[in-house]
């Protein structure tokens, strides 16, 4: 599989990364990072990036990371750590996933989200269906 034309292809076809802003900006077997800079439209009352965008980031770099493998799958199951809130001021954040297991199944991945300074805000795990259906290039 390409990963370097299915990042693209990801990106083109995922209408709530483009909602989001966000978009996968390396794609590698088993590992996936996205960026998204923050606006307005994503801040809580409180002035910080509402944590439902921070699990949201998370869960499509883990759905990207999954499906290098080659084949479909959706979050079982997810959960997120926040760490420290991540300003609301604009600015690019970052979240890195890894496979820790990938089963036939099911396959398990860390998410970690980096404020735009670097500094760690959140961690997340993720458990992942596996289709068997190869996705399309």
């Amino acid at each position: 599989m390409d990963l370097e034309a299915y990042r693209k292809n990801f990106n083109e076809q995922s209408a709530f990364l483009k909602l989001l802003g966000a978009e996968v900006t390396v794609l590698k077997e088993g590992y996936a990072e996205a960026e998204l800079t923050v606006k307005p439209q994503l801040v809580n009352i409180s002035r910080t990036v509402h944590g439902g965008v921070i699990f949201s980031l998370a869960d499509s770099t883990v759905g990207a990371a999954s499906k290098s493998y080659g084949f479909g799958s959706v979050t079982l199951e997810g959960k997120m750590n926040y760490l420290r809130p991540i300003s609301g001021e604009s600015q690019r954040i970052r979240a890195v996933a890894q496979s820790v297991h990938a089963g036939r199944k099911t396959g398990v991945y860390e998410c970690r989200v980096y404020d735009g300074e670097g500094n760690l805000a959140a961690i997340g795990q993720y458990t992942m269906f596996m289709f068997e259906d190869r996705v399309a290039e």
